[in-house]
C-alpha cells in the first residue's frame, strides 16, 4: 500500500571542499584564487541582501560554513569573515520569528485564533539552533558587534517569546479535551526543553567570543606592568563593557534553564552540559548547569515542627557542586514555587579592576552561579539572609589544589615575621557587579574537605574559591622566656602582679567572711528524711528544686494541656501574661545560682557548690584568662 510513499533519488553532484572548488577553478579555467574567493564574497553579501535567512536558515547556515572553510584557508582576513557572519546574523534577527510570536501576544485571544503553538515552537527552536551554529567559531564572531547586539536584543526577546508561547500553549492545551491534555503538556515540556538547549549553546557560544577580548586586555595589562612599576592597568571603558556582557550572559543562561520548567512539575529538573575542545582535542571548557522545581509547603504555623524535622531542600550538579537553601528562605516563600538553578563553568570572563587581584589572586575551583527564580512570573528571588541561616555553597576544588592544612608551621629561631612561612587558606569570594571585582563580604567557609570548601554566603549571584595567605602570629613561650620572670621584670611591668595579689587579698577577705554560710549546699534530694512530709515542709521551699516546683505549679497556666506544644498552652492575654511571669521568676532563680559573682551573695540551697568551692573556680577562670592573654598578645 505504501510501496510508493517515499521516492529515493541518487545524488548526482560531487561534494567539494573550498580549496578542491578553488583547485579545480584554477586548473580547469585558469582562473586566480583570488578571482573566485572574490566571486564566493559577492555571492554571500548578495545572498545577505537578498534572502530572508530566518525564512530559509539552511542557506544561512551553509553560507556562514563557506565563510568558515575561506578563512580556514587563509583566503580571507578575520575583519572581512566577522562582518560576513554579522551580516548572516542581523538579517535573522531582522526577520526572527520571535517578532511574530511577540506580536501574536499583543492581538487579543490569541489562544482562540488557531495559532498553531507547536510550530512557533518549532520555529523558535530552529531560529536557535541556527543562530547557535553560525556562532560555533568564535575567530570570526565579533564580541564588539555580534555578541553585544545579540546580548542587548535578541537574547531578551528570546525569553518575551518564550513566555508568549507558554501562555499561549498552556491556555490552548486547556482548551482541548481531557484525553489529549496530557500529551499536549509533554509536548510543550520537551519544546521548551529543547529551546532552552539551544539557548544554552548560543550563550557558550558567545561567552567563547569573549575570550580574544580577554586575552588582549591581559597582554596590554602584563605590557604596561613590565615597562613600567606600577601595577599594569586597563582600559576601563573596555573593561565595564566585557564584565556587563558576561554578567548577562550568566544571567540569561540560569533564566533559560528556568524557563525550561515553565510547564513542569513540582520536582522535576532540567540539566544541561557542556564541553568544548581546542584544535588539539583537549579541554577548553565545561559547564554545566541544573534546575530544579520547589514548592515551600512547609506547615511553619505547626508549633511541634523543629528544624531538625525539616530537609532543606538542595539543588546542584553534583554532590560536590550544588547549594543547600535556607529555612528562613523557606520560610519567606511559604507555599509559593521556586526554580533552584545553579551553575557551574571552568570558564572566568570577568575582568577585576583591582589591579592587586589581577596580579596575584589565584582561583581554585570552578565559576558558579546560584538563582532563584519564581516559577509564576520568572523573576529572579534576591532574598538576603543572615549569618545564621545562610545559603550554603558547596564547590569543587580544582585537580591541582593541594588539600588544605590546619597544620602551621613557625620558625622558632626567627624574629622577623617575614620569614615564617606563609599557609595557604581558602577564601569564599563572589563578583561585586558595582565593584567589578571579586569581593568576599557577606560569605565565608563554612566547612572544608579534600575536594571541596563549602561557602556560607548571605546572598545569591555568582561564586569562586580563591586562595588566600594567612600568617597566625602568636607570642611563643619558651625555655628562655621563663628566665625572664624576675623581679626586675615584675617591677618593670607590675599590672599583672597587682591584679594577681589583689584577686587573691579579695578571695581570701570573702572566703573569711563567707557570705549566706546558712545555706545548705547539698541537694534537698541527699537528705534521707526527706519522705517526711514535715521535713518537706521545712526545707523543700528553701532549695533550688522546691522554688521550681513552687514557680510551675503557682504561675504554669493551662497545666492540663502540657505536652500539647507551646501555643496550646498559651491562648489567652492572661495565660500569656502568667508565662512570662513563670520565665521571669525561673530566669531570677537561675541566675542567683549561675552567675560567677552574683552567686557569692545570692545564691539558693541545694546547688552542690559552696561559697569556697565557686571562689576556687573563679580564681582558676581568671588567672587562665590572663595567661592566655598574655601568651598571644604580650600583655
Amino acid at each position: 500500500k505504501y510501496n510508493t510513499a517515499i521516492t529515493c533519488h541518487p545524488i548526482t553532484a560531487v561534494f567539494k571542499t573550498i580549496s578542491q572548488v578553488l583547485q579545480t577553478s584554477s586548473t580547469t579555467n585558469g582562473t586566480k584564487v583570488n578571482t573566485t574567493v572574490s566571486d564566493f564574497i559577492n555571492t554571500i553579501v548578495h545572498l545577505s541582501n537578498t534572502t530572508s535567512y530566518a525564512q530559509d536558515p539552511d542557506v544561512a547556515v551553509s553560507v556562514v560554513s563557506v565563510v568558515q572553510d575561506i578563512y580556514a584557508n587563509n583566503l580571507t582576513t578575520r575583519e572581512e569573515a566577522t562582518i560576513l557572519v554579522d551580516d548572516v546574523v542581523q538579517n535573522i534577527v531582522g526577520g526572527s520569528v520571535l517578532n511574530i510570536v511577540i506580536e501574536i501576544d499583543n492581538a487579543s485571544n490569541n489562544a482562540s485564533n488557531n495559532v498553531s503553538w507547536n510550530v512557533y515552537g518549532d520555529g523558535i527552536v530552529t531560529e536557535l539552533a541556527t543562530i547557535a551554529e553560525i556562532t560555533s567559531n568564535e575567530d570570526i564572531v565579533s564580541a564588539e558587534t555580534t555578541t553585544k547586539q545579540l546580548v542587548d536584543t535578541y537574547l531578551p526577546q528570546v525569553f518575551e517569546a518564550i513566555d508568549v508561547f507558554v501562555v499561549g500553549s498552556v491556555a490552548q492545551s486547556s482548551n482541548n479535551d481531557t484525553s489529549s491534555t496530557a500529551a499536549d503538556q509533554y509536548i510543550i515540556q520537551q519544546q521548551l526543553s529543547t529551546i532552552a538547549t539551544q539557548s544554552q549553546d548560543l550563550i557558550q557560544n558567545l561567552e567563547s567570543t569573549l575570550q580574544a577580548t580577554l586575552e588582549a586586555v591581559a597582554a596590554n595589562a602584563n605590557e604596561s606592568n613590565s615597562s613600567t612599576s606600577v601595577a599594569p592597568s586597563v582600559n576601563e571603558e573596555l573593561v565595564n563593557s566585557l564584565n556587563e556582557l558576561t554578567v548577562n550572559l550568566i544571567d540569561y543562561a540560569t533564566k533559560a534553564a528556568s524557563k525550561a520548567l515553565a510547564a513542569s512539575n513540582i520536582g522535576e529538573s532540567y540539566n544541561y552540559e557542556s564541553t568544548q575542545y581546542n584544535a588539539d582535542g583537549s579541554v577548553k571548557s565545561t559547564k554545566r548547569l541544573s534546575s530544579t522545581k520547589f514548592k515551600s509547603d512547609i506547615d511553619f504555623n505547626d508549633s511541634r515542627i523543629t528544624v531538625d524535622d525539616i530537609a532543606l531542600p538542595s539543588c546542584g550538579v553534583s554532590d560536590l557542586q550544588r547549594i543547600t537553601i535556607p529555612l528562613s528562605f523557606m520560610q519567606l516563600q511559604r507555599q509559593k514555587t521556586f526554580d533552584c538553578t545553579f551553575m557551574s563553568s571552568t570558564r572566568s570572563n570577568f575582568i577585576s579592576k583591582n589591579a592587586k587581584q589581577r596580579t596575584n589572586r589565584t582561583q581554585q575551583s570552578e565559576v558558579v552561579t546560584a538563582t532563584m527564580y519564581d516559577a509564576v512570573s520568572s523573576a529572579p528571588l534576591l532574598h538576603s539572609v543572615d549569618n545564621c541561616f545562610p545559603y550554603l555553597l558547596t564547590m569543587q576544588l580544582s585537580d591541582d589544589v593541594a588539600p588544605y592544612s590546619v597544620d602551621f608551621d613557625f620558625d622558632l629561631n626567627s624574629d622577623s615575621s617575614s620569614e615564617l612561612q606563609k599557609n595557604d587558606w581558602p577564601q569564599c569570594e563572589f563578583w561585586n557587579v558595582q565593584d567589578s571585582e571579586w569581593s568576599h563580604e557577606g560569605c565565608f567557609v563554612h566547612n572544608i574537605s579534600n575536594t571541596t570548601v563549602i561557602c556560607a554566603c548571605t546572598h545569591l549571584t555568582t561564586f569562586s574559591v580563591s586562595k588566600e595567605d594567612i600568617l597566625p602570629e602568636a607570642n611563643i613561650l619558651t625555655e628562655i622566656d621563663w628566665r625572664r620572670l624576675t623581679w626586675d621584670n615584675l617591677m618593670e611591668y607590675p599590672l599583672v602582679l597587682l591584679t594577681s595579689l589583689a584577686c587573691i587579698a579579695l578571695f581570701i577577705i570573702v572566703c573569711f567572711i563567707h557570705p549566706r554560710s546558712d545555706i545548705k549546699t547539698s541537694s534537698i534530694m541527699a537528705f534521707e528524711d526527706i519522705i517526711y512530709k514535715s521535713v518537706q515542709e521545712e526545707k523543700l521551699w528553701l532549695d533550688i528544686s522546691g522554688k521550681e516546683i513552687k514557680y510551675i505549679t503557682d504561675h504554669m497556666p493551662n497545666q492540663h494541656l502540657l505536652g500539647g506544644g507551646i501555643m496550646k498552652i498559651v491562648r489567652d492575654k492572661e495565660s500569656t501574661k502568667s508565662l512570662c511571669v513563670l520565665q521571669l521568676k525561673l530566669f531570677k532563680a537561675y541566675l542567683r545560682n549561675d552567675h560567677t559573682l552574683l552567686s557569692l551573695f545570692q545564691r539558693i540551697g541545694g546547688t552542690n557548690f559552696s561559697v569556697r568551692q565557686r571562689l576556687g573556680c573563679f580564681f582558676m577562670y581568671l588567672t587562665t584568662v590572663m595567661v592566655v592573654t598574655g601568651t598571644f598578645y604580650g600583655v
